[in-house]
């Protein structure tokens, strides 16, 4: 066809397969949400306590409150990167770069924050086992930094 290989694949391969690639990432982020909903179970928080809360208290209205808005973070992520697979059909490549640039922005300007907090909190399950654990996570951490450690087990 005439093309170097670098512009063939920048004029013919990847809009080929951008839909393909859009929606494996699409699948992905929604996949992520749902499963950051399951942090709750390592005492992490989010909406995902308010699930947990729900099945232990056999309470709908706690469950719907977690998963409700969850679904929902899914949909908007999911409609966000249905829009820039839509722009950037048939066109250049500058929505996807735009929203990769963006992401990965999001994900190191916390590792820029100049608040640095000196104590952590180890939460863990009652019983014999998390407890052990959890101290020697906390042995080791104060052994290996200036973070000060507390332990606390859920009741």
């Amino acid at each position: 066809m005439g093309m170097s290989s670098f512009r063939r694949l920048r004029k013919i391969e990847l809009p080929m397969a951008i839909p393909v690639i859009m929606a494996g990432i699409r699948t992905s982020m929604v996949l992520i949400v749902g499963s950051a909903t399951l942090a709750a179970l390592i005492s992490a928080g989010g909406l995902g306590d308010f699930i947990m809360t729900g099945i232990d208290r056999a309470d709908n209205a706690y469950i719907l409150l977690g998963a409700i808005p969850a679904a929902l973070l899914a949909l908007f992520f999911d409609f966000i990167l249905r829009i820039t697979e839509r722009t950037s059909r048939g066109k250049a490549l500058t929505p996807v770069i735009v929203v990769l640039t963006v992401s990965v922005l999001v994900v190191i300007t916390p590792l820029f924050s100049f608040h640095q907090k000196s104590e952590l909190v180890i939460g863990g399950k009652v019983g014999a086992e998390p407890e052990i654990i959890a101290n020697m996570y906390k042995h080791l951490i104060e052994e290996e930094t200036d973070i000060s450690v507390t332990v606390e087990s859920e009741f």
